[in-house]
């Protein structure tokens, strides 16, 4: 059986759909775990209709605690074989279930469909080629295909993937609440540490709605850059462990490091961001300062940047900085 774990909060307008792409699933036995993380609109209402309905439906209702805490609470409730992922504004094809589980074998212990992009105007496939990689026996094909699947983000949240709820629970593996950004990464790089090997598959079953209209202007995450250093230790670590740790992959978590500098720096200009002056300028030096950004800005491609906001933070222009986004402000 499959344990399909959704956490729902005020998601009235595209539950729905989710949930009726999770029943068109007929050809797997799976249990549905709904989370209802203190949601205030409908949602709550909605849920209880279809599990009123439908046997395979359960529905928890609990305090608001945040998306983790409610995927916590359904790794709790579990009782399948493996688990599953969905997010309550998404949606997916009537043999999603099927597919990841059929390649699941002795030496996979996680499944990925690829992902469609759904924006409100343009649909857009995330796509690679099928493969499979093993752990136990590193190829330079698998290390490629790894790499392949870091720069699609494959790797990186909960949904359109299948594990194993043994490894899960053995390790006792769950998604961290004293996060705020990143923790879909980490439950992961925590799984993968303990995977004997991964299966991909370019079948564009899961659809990811992206309806975000948020901007570096209004976009801020507090702990965006500390959590960002620590993520990308710990893919460096666990990467190191699977004997996936190429000079390509080097170059690559270099370069998310530097991404998350450059757009640290950007978010400390957010409308959000009620930092005063003397708040602002000590943030930039702590980033600009960072040892990891200057061993990433070395590393990475950084000519996707504009070329002098990269001088400006490689030759560590604090001032300048602080000048010209307050003057653009």
């Amino acid at each position: 059986m499959i344990s399909i774990i959704v956490p729902v909060y005020n998601s009235q307008e595209k539950l729905k759909k989710c949930i009726e792409s999770i029943c068109a699933n007929q050809d797997v036995d799976y249990e549905a775990i709904f989370v209802d993380d203190g949601s205030t609109d409908e949602s709550a209402d909605i849920l209880d209709e279809y599990a009123a309905r439908n046997d395979n439906l359960k529905v928890i209702h609990q305090e608001n605690g945040g998306v983790s805490k409610a995927r916590n609470t359904g790794l709790e409730h579990a009782m399948g074989d493996f688990v599953t992922f969905i997010d309550s504004d998404d949606y997916v094809e009537a043999n999603y279930l099927k597919t990841l589980y059929e390649q699941m074998t002795d030496d996979v212990d996680l499944t990925i469909a690829s992902t469609q992009n759904e924006y409100p105007s343009r649909s857009q496939s995330i796509a690679y080629q099928d493969c499979k990689i093993s752990f136990g026996n590193v190829t330079k094909e698998a290390q490629k295909d790894f790499l392949e699947l870091n720069k699609r983000y494959y790797l990186y949240g909960p949904w359109n993937k299948l594990f194993r709820r043994t490894i899960i629970e053995e390790h006792k593996i769950r998604f961290p609440l004293t996060t705020s950004y990143g923790e879909d990464l980490m439950f992961n790089m925590q799984y993968l540490s303990y995977a004997k090997g991964i299966c991909y598959k370019n079948k564009p079953l899961y659809h990811y709605v992206i309806d975000d209209q948020e901007t570096l202007s209004t976009k801020y995450r507090k702990d965006r850059f500390d959590n960002g250093i620590m993520i990308n230790k710990a893919m460096v670590q666990c990467y190191k462990k699977l004997g996936m740790y190429t000079e390509e992959m080097e170059a690559y978590i270099a370069h998310r490091i530097f991404d998350d500098a450059y757009n640290s720096l950007f978010e400390l200009f957010s409308n959000k961001n009620e930092m005063d002056k003397k708040q602002r300028q000590k943030a930039i030096r702590y980033i600009m300062d960072h040892d990891e950004v200057a061993v990433a800005a070395a590393k990475a491609d950084t000519t996707s940047y504009p070329k002098k906001f990269v001088d400006m933070i490689v030759k560590k222009k604090y001032k300048g900085f602080y000048l010209y986004m307050t003057l653009r402000k």
